[in-house]
């Protein structure tokens, strides 16, 4: 029987030969470019019309380029982000920012003053019984009150004006992850 249909001794060398030769189930096949790249053109075809292939089988080579650019683009762009973020943490603060906060110190360095002032009033007033020693204590812990206030507000100050290394460090960590994006994006256009 294997002679007869072709198959030989073991039936192998014919049937590898029938399965080469089935034909799809229609006359046409569709064939789809990865996600995200419509609308697909193609740069090279691989194989000739008619010809057998198998599953799996690479068709054609999809032209990338445009998709290639815009990421070359994007990734450029991600790369001035990180420098001009990169030189604002350089910078520090902006002066605007600096000066505000020193308009705050001054105000509470005029409170401050004035309680100081009200303070050595009312001890004077006590030495003549003028005044009370609950007014006296009163005076004298908001003139506290007003210099850790003081303190707080120079922190604040110190605080503004600071550049901080692990935010410095951070961002020309940015700038360098995102130079070698863009010398990827450029290296897939060469």
């Amino acid at each position: 029987d294997h002679a007869r249909d072709g198959r030989g001794d073991d039936g192998r060398a014919a049937q590898d030969v029938e399965e080469r030769r089935r034909e799809p189930q229609s006359e046409v096949r569709k064939i789809h470019a990865p996600a995200g790249m419509e609308p697909p053109r193609v740069h090279r075809m691989l194989v000739e019309e008619g010809q057998w292939v198998q599953e799996g089988d690479v068709l054609a080579i999809l032209d990338t380029e445009q998709r290639n650019r815009a990421s070359l683009r994007e990734s450029k762009a991600a790369h001035a982000v990180a420098e001009r973020t990169l030189q604002r943490v350089l910078a520090g603060a902006k002066p605007a920012e600096i000066e505000a906060q020193k308009a705050a110190m001054e105000l509470v360095a005029a409170n401050l003053l004035l309680a100081e002032s009200q303070l050595r009033r009312s001890e004077s007033l006590l030495k003549s019984n003028a005044a009370s020693i609950d007014a006296v204590d009163e005076q004298k812990t908001e003139t506290e009150a007003l210099r850790k206030e003081y303190q707080r507000e120079a922190s604040k100050l110190e605080a503004i004006r600071e550049v901080r290394e692990v935010d410095v460090r951070y961002a020309e960590a940015e700038v360098e992850k995102t130079a070698a994006a863009v010398a990827d994006a450029a290296a897939v256009l060469e």
